[in-house]
C-alpha cells in the first residue's frame, strides 16, 4: 500500500505543478482604490410641450476608454498575477471588452468610435475580431505580471430619466474574496 501513496502523491504534486489558472483570488488578496469616473456625455431633455425627444438635440458619440484595476496582497502589498478578475455592467448600453476587440485609427471610417482619454483625443473602431451584434456587458479576465487586469469601456448610450437626464450607472469588479462598483456619471 506504501508503495502506491508514494506514486498518487508524486502524480498530485506533478499536476498541481502544471496549472496554468487563471486561479480564484486568495484569502488576503485586495483591489487597489479606483476613483469613480466621470464621463463626457450629454444627454437630450425631453420637449415640454410634445413629451418627445427635443429634436434640437443629439446625444454624444460613443465613448471608448481604457479600465485598469491592481490586485496585491494586503501584507506584503506585492501584486498577485494570474487572478481572475471579472467585470459586469449594470447597463446594456455600456459595454466591456478585451483588447483584442478596440482597434485604434487615425480617423474613424465609421460613426466615429471616439474617446477622451487623459484629455486627448483618440478614435477606435472594432477590430476584425468583433462579431457584431454581440454586445458584452460581461468581461472574465485575469491579472498580468503587475497585478493589473484590464478591459476596454464601450459607452453607447449613458441610462436615462424620464426627462432625458442622464442617470449614474457603473461596473462591477469582482474577484470573488472582494469586489466593488466603479460609477459611472455624466459630466454634462
Amino acid at each position: 500500500m506504501r508503495l502506491m501513496l508514494v506514486p498518487m502523491t508524486l502524480l498530485l504534486f506533478a499536476l498541481t505543478g502544471c496549472a496554468t489558472g487563471p486561479f480564484d483570488a486568495p484569502p488576503g488578496a485586495e483591489f487597489s482604490d479606483v476613483d469613480d469616473l466621470q464621463i463626457p456625455w450629454f444627454g437630450c431633455l425631453i420637449d415640454i410641450q410634445t413629451g418627445l425627444p427635443n429634436p434640437n438635440c443629439r446625444n454624444s458619440d460613443p465613448v471608448v476608454f481604457p479600465l485598469s484595476v491592481w490586485v496585491t496582497d494586503s501584507v506584503s502589498t506585492l501584486p498577485i498575477n494570474n487572478v481572475r478578475v471579472t467585470f459586469t455592467s449594470f447597463w446594456s448600453g455600456i459595454y466591456v471588452m478585451p483588447q483584442s476587440v478596440i482597434e485604434a485609427v487615425s480617423l474613424p471610417e465609421t460613426e466615429g468610435w471616439s474617446t477622451l482619454s487623459g484629455g486627448g483625443e483618440v478614435f477606435a473602431e472594432f477590430s476584425g475580431e468583433y462579431e457584431g451584434g454581440y454586445e458584452p456587458t460581461y468581461h472574465d479576465t485575469w491579472t498580468d505580471s503587475t497585478g493589473r487586469a484590464r478591459t476596454w469601456v464601450v459607452i453607447e448610450t449613458m441610462p436615462q430619466d424620464a426627462t432625458g437626464m442622464v442617470t449614474q450607472s457603473g461596473i462591477l469588479v469582482d474577484m470573488g474574496v472582494e469586489s466593488f462598483v466603479v460609477n459611472l456619471q455624466a459630466s454634462n
